[in-house]
């Protein structure tokens, strides 16, 4: 279909207004429009139909300019439509000269002899001919006419333009290119048929167009890439103006606020003075025209809202000569006289309230002698004045000094004492001080006093439609759209205004964070090489195929092989063992499942870049030692699995034998040493054997048997190896169903209690006196009936079921002590076992915090025991840790001590409370003179730091007195108290002491 030329160019401009009004309604105002699509359009226009429609692109930037003056002005001057045409013809330049640059260079866009004509192209369409369109558009604005873009500098302005020019002729141009080249041939690009179609050759010469082919499905594609980069980069600049702008109507509301704030504060400092001035009158039982004078001027240097004062002496109509011939005297005015007589009518009819002073006077002559009662709203204003004995704000006027100022007056009754009252009959009203103020010079004030600029503002009086008072200075005639607008009320001595505040476009641009072009500038730069990218590979897709043939070849290898150590990897294992399996008979083998033991500590301390190192140098070491004729695979993490095959005319105990020796080669492991970035590292290794076919016959069979064998070798001590037993099957299985026994029994209320053993007090004679009880959890298994804590607690930290085991004792302890409490008891505290994984929790203290208070406890009723093995993991989060639940009131107590490897320095930054000496020192006292020494030593360090000393295993009296005459503090243990049911320890509770315990039997009896 041809289109005539006229037709082209009609279509041109309207498609460059209607794509430049839809961007600027995506834009966040008028001086940040970057993404200007527009420029692709013309450029790609006349790289595909040739220059000679540039009117069009001329046209439709003229439209689109005069337009948005029309749109945003409402009116349409020779300067504003001097600046279109300006602009016009500098977007006009730009088209024409990235036209003639590039047509001599790259012919056909899509298909680039060489890949640098992709920089070229973006270098020639954008970054180099943007500077042509703007120079002379941001020259435009700044220079012709009275600018409204004063507050923005011209390289901003240029800046802004050069991006937008910039990211429209260089990515959307080929989204245009590929839509024109499909309209002109006549089929969709969108098919979803792959078929080749002749199509034009993207040039100025269409004689060339029919010679040159291109796939219907690559176009496509390279249409939706390009489209989708255009259309996300405008989508992402278009959400970030939205946030600026939304951060823009947060700071205007700010703003406002400060401007209402500036206007009470005006308001009040013109009632402050008027009182001052009546306070002045009434002390000096009147005032001079000269103090008079002073006293208003000194108003005047510190209130510039203010535009006069005046004093209006209320006088009875019987006194007006007598009054006139005063004043002409008191000041020096003969012409002086009382203008305009009281309307009839009123309760005021016998009164006069003439002006007889004014501040200042050269410019409020006029306003001398005027009778306020003479005009009918002033009059009422006065009586309501008088009947609220206080300063009433009039509604808005024209001033009698200046009919063009809307202003206002506030009339401040002066009362007197004594004298003939003419009003009331305890005090009588002498007059008003009256203040004069124009509501321009109060809003222009509160709005520099505020520095808000660029705003329109209007006021109405209560229940007014029409506002008295209305600025729009810098804003042009539209102000009904402005983008940013606040509505407050302010009360002004019983009237009320209500103020509008919009804010005109060169507010936003004046507030604009530097960051937007910033971001912009980004996403043009990203947008500008991700079309260069996508140009130079469309049209290197033809030598994408042998990359692809030889990347192939390789696809088999990666598919088989782990990528870190070169191994092969859980594929090949299937593979190779479903080979083993087919063969007929089938082959016999043996699989090892190598775990490394402790390998997730290197990972956690030294870093994972060193695991992989190390796990790298075990497949290469295991590669070499191990028989050739087996296969390493790596299985995952840190397990690796050995396929070895046996002969077939082996004997299974030969099988058995040389599997033995495998392991025992793997197992050598343990005594190489591997030197990784000076780092000299030693790993052992637990290895699980199963063997084909005595073990399973398939895959799955083999690996979980092995598996199973593994952690059967790793409960035996690791650095060993074990072959698969059924009952490792059957111990297995009892582990997993005590695991989810466990598991139930943490929802149950009934299987898991609290059994109490108490802690003593102890004197140098003997004698425990109960100072404490720790908690020790008991499980009552439905099945098994009572489970010692050395059962479940190992299976409990191992599957981390250690946490909610935890949090299920201290809520026990926390019921129970409530329970003491209220049944009348004074319990000491209660000491409860705190694990490394529960400690370690990020919340832990404000859930214990939490727990303790739901049952209305305090933090000095529980002691924390914490293990030293807890201390060396990140030992500066857990001494954080300990200082805040100290700083919170719980006590602290370090269990087991002497059995780890505790810092002596790091143990006195600690804020424990009690050390608690193991009990195997205990045990051997008076056999072990070494032990006895030990503790010795506890108990002076204890003593030292300032810390409890707490002696676990008490059994014997001699062990007793030994800890005794030592100066051991605390005590527990069997001879004193085994761990009983909390029903049992009442009797414990009740006593305040207990004396003498240095017998069996009285022993026996405690217990």
């Amino acid at each position: 279909m041809k289109l005539t030329y006229l037709a082209s160019v009609l279509m041109l401009t309207l498609a460059y207004a209607l794509a430049g009004h839809l961007v600027v309604s995506m834009g966040l105002h008028a001086q940040v429009v970057p993404l200007w699509v527009p420029a692709g359009i013309g450029l790609g226009t006349l790289w595909y139909y040739g220059s000679k429609l540039w009117p069009g692109v001329f046209l439709g930037n003229l439209l689109f300019n005069l337009s948005i003056h029309w749109r945003w002005q409402n009116t349409l001057n020779f300067d504003e439509s001097l600046q279109a045409l300006v602009m016009a013809l500098g977007a006009s330049a730009h088209v024409l000269l990235a036209f003639y640059l590039l047509r001599p260079r790259i012919h056909n866009l899509f298909q680039l002899a060489k890949e640098e004509d992709a920089f070229f192209f973006v270098l020639y369409a954008g970054a180099l001919t943007s500077l042509v369109s703007a120079g002379i558009g941001s020259s435009a604005l700044h220079f012709i006419g009275q600018s409204e873009y004063a507050n923005t500098s011209w390289w901003d302005s240029a800046f802004s333009w050069w991006m937008g020019d910039t990211f429209g002729a260089v990515l959307v141009t080929p989204v245009v290119l590929l839509m024109l080249r499909c309209f002109h041939q006549g089929y969709l690009c969108f098919s979803y048929r792959a078929q080749a179609l002749p199509l034009p050759v993207i040039s100025g010469d269409s004689k060339d167009q029919d010679h040159h082919h291109w796939q219907s499905n690559n176009d496509r594609r390279l249409f939706i890439l390009l489209l989708g980069i255009a259309l996300g980069v405008i989508l992402l600049n278009y959400f970030y103006l939205q946030q600026q702008r939304e951060q823009l109507s947060a700071h205007f509301a700010k703003d406002v606020q400060v401007v209402e704030a500036r206007l009470q504060a005006w308001m009040q400092k013109n009632l402050k003075d008027l009182s001052s001035l009546e306070r002045q009158y009434t002390q000096n039982q009147g005032l001079t025209p000269t103090e008079f004078r002073d006293a208003t001027w000194q108003i005047f240097r510190t209130n510039p809202s203010v535009r006069a004062y005046s004093w209006d002496p209320l006088i009875h109509i019987d006194q007006r000569q007598t009054f006139e011939q005063d004043t002409r005297t008191l000041l020096a005015r003969s012409d002086y006289q009382v203008r305009g007589e009281t309307l009839s009518g009123h309760q005021l009819d016998h009164l006069l309230l003439p002006v007889k002073y004014v501040e200042p006077l050269y410019v409020n002559q006029a306003a001398l002698g005027f009778n306020l009662l003479s005009k009918e709203d002033r009059q009422r204003w006065v009586i309501q004045a008088q009947s609220q004995s206080g300063p009433i704000a009039t509604q808005i006027l024209r001033l009698v000094q200046d009919q063009q100022q809307p202003a206002f007056l506030i009339l401040h009754p002066v009362y007197q004492q004594a004298g003939e009252a003419l009003m009331t009959s305890s005090k009588h009203l002498a007059g008003y001080m009256v203040g004069v103020f124009t509501v321009d010079s109060l809003i222009k004030l509160a709005l520099q006093e505020a520095n808000l600029n660029f705003v329109a503002v209007s006021a109405y009086e209560r229940s007014a439609s029409t506002p008295f008072y209305q600025t729009r200075v810098g804003l042009g005639q539209d102000i009904q759209n402005l983008p940013l607008h606040e509505k407050f009320t302010i009360e002004v001595a019983h009237q009320h205004w209500h103020l509008h505040i919009q804010a005109g476009h060169n507010y936003l641009s004046a507030n604009q964070g530097s960051s937007v072009y910033h971001v912009q500038s980004l996403l043009v730069l990203i947008a500008c090489l991700a079309t260069a990218v996508l140009l130079t590979t469309h049209s290197r897709e033809y030598t994408l195929a042998a990359k692809v043939q030889r990347k192939t070849q390789d696809l088999n290898y990666l598919a088989r092989h782990d990528i870190l150590t070169g191994l092969p990897n859980r594929l090949f294992l299937q593979e190779k063992v479903a080979a083993l399996l087919s063969q007929t008979p089938s082959k016999s083998f043996a699989l090892f499942f190598i775990d490394l033991d402790r390998f997730k500590i290197i990972n956690d301390s030294l870093g994972h870049q060193v695991g992989d190192d190390l796990l790298n140098a075990v497949g290469h070491y295991l590669t070499q030692v191990l028989p050739k004729e087996g296969d390493l695979i790596r299985n995952g993490g840190d397990e690796f699995v050995f396929i070895y095959p046996f002969a077939r005319h082996h004997s299974a105990e030969e099988n058995a034998c040389l599997a033995q020796e495998v392991a025992e080669t793997i197992l050598c492991l343990g005594q190489y040493t591997f030197d990784l970035k000076q780092l000299a590292l030693q790993v052992t290794s637990s290895v699980g054997i199963s063997l084909s076919p005595k073990h399973g016959t398939t895959l799955d069979a083999l690996i979980k048997h092995a598996d199973t064998a593994m952690y059967a070798a790793k409960a035996q001590g690791k650095n060993t190896y074990a072959f698969y037993t059924e009952e490792q099957t059957d111990v297995t299985v009892r582990y997993f169903a005590l695991e989810q026994d466990l598991r139930s029994a943490l929802l149950q209320d009934n299987e898991l209690t609290l059994h109490y053993q108490p802690q003593f007090k102890l004197n140098i004679y003997g004698d425990a006196y109960l100072s404490g009880f720790e908690a020790l959890v008991r499980w009552h298994h439905p099945q098994q009936g009572w489970l010692s804590p050395g059962e479940f607690i190992p299976l409990a930290e191992e599957t981390r079921l250690i946490i909610p085991l935890g949090w299920k004792v201290i809520e026990l302890a926390c019921q129970q002590i409530r329970l003491w409490l209220d049944a009348g008891y004074h319990p000491p505290l209660v000491a409860v076992n705190i694990s490394a994984l529960q400690l370690l929790q990020s919340d832990f203290n404000t859930k214990l915090d939490s727990l303790v208070h739901h049952y209305g406890l305090q933090a000095e009723h529980l002691e924390l025991e914490i293990t030293e093995s807890l201390l060396m993991q990140d030992p500066e989060y857990t001494e954080n840790k300990l200082h805040q639940l100290r700083h919170a009131g719980y006590r602290l107590a370090l269990d087991d001590f002497g059995t780890g490897y505790s810092s002596l320095h790091r143990l006195k930054r600690l804020p424990l409370d009690r050390l608690k000496i193991d009990r195997s020192f205990v045990q051997d006292i008076g056999q072990c003179k070494e032990d006895e020494a030990i503790i010795q030593t506890v108990l002076q360090l204890g003593t030292s730091l300032g810390m409890q000393v707490l002696a676990e295993g008490i059994e014997t009296q001699e062990q007793l007195m030994f800890l005794a005459r030592r100066g051991c503090h605390e005590v527990q243990g069997f001879l004193l108290g085994r761990p009983q049911a909390a029903s049992e320890c009442n009797f414990l509770l009740a006593a305040e002491h207990l004396d003498g315990l240095k017998t069996p039997q009285l022993t026996h009896h405690v217990s």
